[in-house]
């Protein structure tokens, strides 16, 4: 398998425009990325920080890998977070597995002052979202499940072809829903 950690992504990428030409991917066995994906999945990341007033969101690889890290505070070790986080998910599925269910798509942690959700994306990376008990977890729950939608978009499409960048430019009217958001436990206004 070949993992490159985030923090060597930029000497990775200066070292392959200066060897390689057009060959800029983060590659592991099953998944390759461009620059323009990965970018794009980080603007997406940004938004979705921003809309839920997030401490941490990542996107990180199902073996634990942080691909994309984006912290507001203090918190943790990225690289520990995305390893638990894998962990944490793939004994889940396994549990969905032994129970013949499907569609164990997220799980939620609620803390009193910290709350982590931890998403599929695709069939290998995760989204991993730490927020403040202070926000509501439905706001979470709806805004991230857009977010997954583009960040999908986003790394399966490939590099080269005309919707590469699509899902990052959609991106403001896809999550600017906390205008929708209500106090009546995440519901999207007009709901019961």
């Amino acid at each position: 398998m070949y993992l490159i950690p985030r923090s060597d992504v930029n000497s990775l990428y200066s070292a392959m425009s200066e060897n390689a030409g057009d060959f800029d991917y983060i590659v592991n066995r099953r998944q390759t990325f461009s620059r323009s994906q990965i970018e794009d999945a980080e603007r997406i990341l940004r938004t979705l920080q921003y809309e839920v007033s997030a401490d941490l969101i990542g996107l990180v690889s199902t073996s634990g890998v942080s691909l994309i890290a984006l912290k507001s505070s203090g918190l943790t070790d990225a690289d520990a977070l995305a390893s638990l986080a894998a962990g944490s998910f793939a004994a889940t599925r396994q549990l969905a597995r032994m129970m013949d269910e499907t569609e164990f798509t997220a799980i939620f942690y609620e803390g009193s002052e910290l709350n982590i959700q931890i998403a599929e994306v695709t069939d290998e990376t995760l989204l991993v979202v730490c927020f403040r008990s202070e926000t509501e977890m439905g706001k979470v729950r709806l805004i991230s499940r857009r977010a997954i939608g583009a960040l999908t978009v986003a790394l399966t499409e490939k590099p080269g072809t005309a919707e590469t960048g699509c899902a990052a430019d959609k991106m403001p009217e896809t999550l600017n829903t906390a205008d929708k958001i209500t106090d009546d436990g995440g519901r999207p206004s007009g709901t019961n």
